[in-house]
């Protein structure tokens, strides 16, 4: 190979060094001690990182963004977008809290009802209610539908 090619753990190099700033990108945030490290990961937190837009594609940047914040409390969680806040959190863990209402705010109506069997679509409606959903045709249809069934039955009910 033409190329050589040098493999870092970073962490046994932090702690070889002691070296705080290189532990805050290790798994070792609670072994820092320096405090300038410390309030220079805050400050990273804190600026507006629209500059570093071109890092979000890298292996890890979002474990990185998301451990800082873990680590330097909520005072960092302030500076995390949304989508950063929410990453690697279980769907129940991203709904917790949230009332019915604000869970399936934004949903379309075929959204809010997908997965539902036609019996649970229904529930708690009045007939009125029932076939006010439905076009004229299909009213027609199920009038013509019903009126067959009685017929069939001689007339009884």
């Amino acid at each position: 190979m033409p190329y050589t090619v040098l493999v870092v753990l970073l962490d046994r190099v932090a702690d070889a060094e002691r070296d705080d700033y290189l532990k805050l990108f290790t798994a070792k945030f609670e072994h820092i001690r320096d405090h300038e490290a410390l309030a220079w990961a805050q400050s990273w937190l804190k600026t507006d990182r629209k500059d570093m837009e071109h890092l979000k594609h890298l292996e890890g940047y979002d474990d990185l963004v998301r451990d800082f914040a873990k680590h330097f409390g909520k005072q960092a969680l302030e500076h995390l977008t949304p989508e950063e806040r929410l990453a690697g959190l279980e769907p129940e863990q991203r709904l917790a809290g949230l009332e019915p209402e604000e869970r399936l705010a934004g949903l379309e109506p075929e959204q809010r009802l997908a997965g539902l069997e036609p019996e649970q679509r229904l529930a708690g409606l009045e007939p009125e209610q029932i076939l006010a959903g439905l076009s004229p045709e299909v009213r027609e249809r199920l009038l013509a539908a019903m009126t067959s069934k009685l017929s069939g039955d001689g007339g009884s009910r």
